[in-house]
């Protein structure tokens, strides 16, 4: 069975206690292994050591499942110090919900598209689309910023249905995608302190989007006007440049991951580049396949943040409690000292006559 699919992977194994009737199973012809009017492909069993010696499969990720890993933060790093508990249980519950989500085969991570998390309620599109440019180079192309709202509760006074407290920002380059969520995920000095940004790669459905697609395509098909303007600038020369498109991803890609000299361990994490702040989490890698953490591993990534968090607020109250006495301290005066050397004598002689 597939972890993360919970789906089976078309193979299992069958252990016969004796080796005459495992070979008479093997022998059968093709016409007797059917079940459910499908043909099964009996092979034997190989040992460990010819399954090393044997060519190992280049792994395949059409769904760039690699991504989500990408800005986790785990607790007991760098990065999960001053991350308050809140900001902590939303990290996990997000992870959570997008291990459920990835279960469909059909849905997959968006190279392009983030989604920014635990936004203010003041935010909207425009201070959304500001903050995403101000983190990514001028170069970078943005082709949607949008904050999420709840239409069915009443408007506000500005006359804006309340935010649900998260939006979507659309790149034309994946690099800007990745330099936009390492540059503002986890990051104190955005937002604020106890409420840090939440920055992870979008999940999509292809169906919706292939549903979208061949919409839009009807649409402008059956438009008269989008007709005449086709054949006015086929006609015309236009001399304005197109806006720049994000990629389509509503078909998969059938390709395999290049095979790089520094990154050819699959499994391990990525080192973290240079330019990379230490609160931004993990870094993932195009060929680096990262197992999805399973609801134990992130009831006790929970549990280890809230006591490193207890830790640290007992540590601060008590470097607070040492400061105050400081300050509330009072220095006593300092006591005359007797420079009369002759008394201390006598005091000296007459003991030594008692004794």
């Amino acid at each position: 069975m597939d972890n993360l699919t919970e789906h089976s992977k078309g193979s299992g194994f069958v252990k016969f206690a004796n080796n005459e009737d495992a070979n008479r199973f093997l022998s059968l012809p093709q016409s007797e292994l059917k079940l459910d009017s499908q043909t099964m492909q009996v092979k034997p069993a190989l040992k460990k050591e010819n399954l090393q010696n044997g060519k190992k499969k280049e792994p395949k990720d059409n769904r760039n499942l690699y991504l989500v890993k990408e800005g986790v933060i785990v607790a007991g790093t760098k990065a999960a110090v001053g991350v308050s508990g809140s900001d902590m249980a939303k990290r996990l519950a997000l992870e959570r919900s997008k291990t459920q989500m990835l279960k469909n085969l059909n849905r997959f991570v968006s190279r392009y598209r983030i989604v920014v998390s635990n936004l203010p309620v003041f935010f909207d599109d425009g201070k959304l689309r500001k903050i995403c440019a101000n983190a990514v180079s001028r170069n970078a192309v943005i082709t949607e910023a949008r904050v999420m709202r709840d239409l069915r509760a009443p408007p506000g006074k500005d006359g804006k249905h309340p935010s649900k407290g998260y939006g979507f920002v659309m790149f034309t380059r994946h690099e800007d995608a990745l330099a936009c969520l390492r540059k503002l995920n986890n990051n104190p000095d955005v937002f604020d302190n106890n409420n840090r940004p939440i920055i992870s790669f979008s999940i999509e459905d292809r169906t919706a989007l292939n549903a979208r697609k061949k919409r839009l395509e009807k649409s402008i098909a059956n438009n008269p006007i989008a007709k005449i303007e086709e054949n006015e600038k086929s006609d015309k020369r236009n001399r304005k440049r197109k806006m720049k498109m994000p990629p389509d991803e509503s078909y998969v890609k059938k390709g395999r991951f290049q095979k790089n000299k520094t990154f050819n361990e699959v499994g391990k994490f990525v080192k973290r580049p240079i330019d990379i702040d230490e609160f931004a989490g993990i870094t993932a890698k195009q060929g680096n396949q990262h197992k999805i953490r399973s609801n134990q591993k992130l009831r006790s990534q929970a549990e280890v943040h809230r006591q490193n968090v207890k830790f640290e607020k007992k540590k601060s109250e008590r470097a607070k409690r040492l400061k105050m006495a400081a300050k509330e301290r009072v220095k006593q005066p300092k006591q005359p000292i007797n420079k009369n050397k002759t008394t201390k004598r006598r005091r000296f002689k007459r003991n030594k006559s008692v004794l």
